[in-house]
């Protein structure tokens, strides 16, 4: 039997990977991220810079409460996304926690749908998305705190499970935390 020499081309280098990993054993905090600067400013600085509201109504999904919208406003007073979830799901009817979680994630990705155009959306999914999840007692109070919510002009989904017909959770559109805070400062988090 004869030997055959098999000769490969030559690969390319691997390029380096653009984020480091944290050193073995080290848990991935939130320290640790804040302890990383990009060397590029994010792109939505560039878009806070070159647009702007007009509009003073914080029900139009494109307007800002108090009518502005600028870098230092997104800087200074982070976006945030707030979500309610009913406790009574979990404590008398027995839903799994995956479905719970399911419930949230459906109505944090319909709202940003929904508001995909806005320029705080973009500003938040190109950022941290901070959320905050609360929780109200059952499907009366649910629905209370999405009336409320349509009072005060913030644009949310109620998300409503179906076929049951079952309304589930709230997921308000990014908005300044100043802004939000004062609505939701009764509800307990959910924990």
């Amino acid at each position: 039997l004869s030997r055959l020499a098999l000769t490969l081309p030559a690969s390319p280098p691997t390029p380096s990977l653009p984020r480091p990993s944290p050193p073995i054993g080290t848990a991935v905090t939130h320290e640790w991220r804040r302890r990383r600067k990009p060397s590029t400013p994010p792109p939505h600085s560039v878009i806070a810079a070159s647009g702007s509201s007009s509009s003073s109504n914080p029900s139009s999904p494109t307007a800002s409460p108090g009518g502005s919208s600028s870098a230092s406003e997104v800087e200074g007073d982070p976006l945030v996304q707030f979500i309610v979830m009913r406790r009574d799901l979990e404590k008398e009817m027995h839903w799994p926690t995956g479905a719970l979680i399911s419930q949230a994630c459906h109505a944090c990705v319909s709202i940003i749908w929904t508001t995909a155009t806005d320029e705080q959306t973009a500003h938040y999914v190109h950022d941290r998305m901070h959320k905050v999840v609360k929780e109200v007692k059952d499907e009366k109070a649910l629905l209370e705190c999405s009336r409320h919510l349509e009072t005060s002009g913030v644009v949310h989904k109620l998300w409503i499970e179906m076929p049951e017909n079952i309304p589930t959770c709230i997921a308000t559109k990014p908005y300044p935390h100043s802004f939000l805070f004062p609505l939701f400062k009764k509800l307990r988090l959910y924990k």
